[in-house]
């Protein structure tokens, strides 16, 4: 529904646009946003989680809060279809 898209859209601009977040302070945005995500049937959907998975670093996958993350992360269909 147009609500939930547009809370989605807002999760991602969040999300994407300040790159001095902390992988903690990500991680309950970012399985908030693929919790809602799940729900709507969009391409934009797997895009927004494409350009997320696309902007992880290296040594982001490496730490221990990223691991966590991503192991939450791979239960949500957008995760898996976007990697």
């Amino acid at each position: 529904s147009p609500p939930e898209m547009e809370q989605h859209h807002r999760h991602h601009n969040d999300l994407t646009s300040n790159n001095t977040l902390s992988i903690k302070e990500l991680q309950l945005p970012c399985l908030k946003a693929l919790r809602l995500g799940e729900g709507l049937k969009s391409a934009r959907c797997v895009q927004y989680v494409r350009e997320f998975q696309g902007r992880v670093t290296d040594g982001m996958r490496r730490a221990t809060e990223f691991r966590e993350f991503d192991e939450q992360a791979r239960g949500f269909r957008l995760w898996q279809k976007a990697g």
